[in-house]
């Protein structure tokens, strides 16, 4: 283990737990290095020679995951490029955006990859087709995963979102809480606006979280 670069990661304030290539440990409330959150967000178990963007990396747990597991191509962003991320991008070789990228306005990338982690992020903007438009425009399989709120009272079967920026957690940077129905049909909308097909392949369910992937088909 590298002491300095423990003591580097011991002045930080982490939201995930990460272990580094050399044992190295940021101490994040969050340790998603189970099997449980590995289903939970439907992670690929295999991604060797694949290209990964991880849109909303925040410390950057899913991009070393994705390095960890033969991806050759990892990219990570963030609204926000917060001192955490820079660490995990040096430690496991990432390619970090160091500028922030706002994923509710229309994007100009031309690199598609092969698969987009969108995680607990459309909840997170104003403008969530939008911001899964430009997922689905980058990648051949998009994992998208949120927070939902689906009420008793409701059929399940309609698709309805709460605008309401406290709904979620009392935090005013959430937009947009779908229910199930609504995630999925987000998806297909998007999809439809851009000339794209899809395919929903998988989802999980727990509580008030959801994960779909989505295949992309089309030019």
């Amino acid at each position: 283990m590298n002491t300095e670069l423990q003591k580097q990661i011991d002045k930080l304030n982490w939201w995930h737990t990460i272990k580094f290539p050399g044992g190295e440990i940021s101490k994040g409330d969050n340790n998603y290095n189970n099997n449980h959150s590995m289903k939970r967000y439907l992670f690929p178990e295999d991604l060797t020679g694949k290209s990964v963007l991880d849109v909303g990396a925040y410390d950057g747990f899913w991009s070393a995951e994705a390095k960890s597991r033969g991806a050759e191509i990892v990219v990570c962003t963030d609204l926000t490029i917060r001192p955490t991320i820079k660490l995990v991008s040096q430690a496991f070789n990432l390619d970090l955006l160091t500028k922030s990228v706002d994923w509710n306005n229309p994007n100009q990338w031309e690199k598609v990859f092969d698969t987009v982690l969108c995680y607990g992020l459309v909840y997170h903007l104003y403008n969530p087709i939008q911001g899964i438009i430009n997922c689905m425009r980058l990648g051949h399989e998009v994992i998208i995963e949120s927070a939902i709120n689906q009420p008793a009272k409701l059929d399940e079967s309609i698709p309805v979102a709460w605008i309401n920026a406290k709904m979620h957690d009392n935090d005013n940077t959430n937009y947009f809480i779908p229910n199930m129905n609504c995630l999925r049909e987000s998806a297909f909308v998007a999809a439809k606006v851009i000339g794209k097909h899809i395919k929903i392949v998988d989802e999980y369910v727990e509580d008030t979280r959801a994960t779909i992937k989505v295949k992309v088909y089309g030019n």
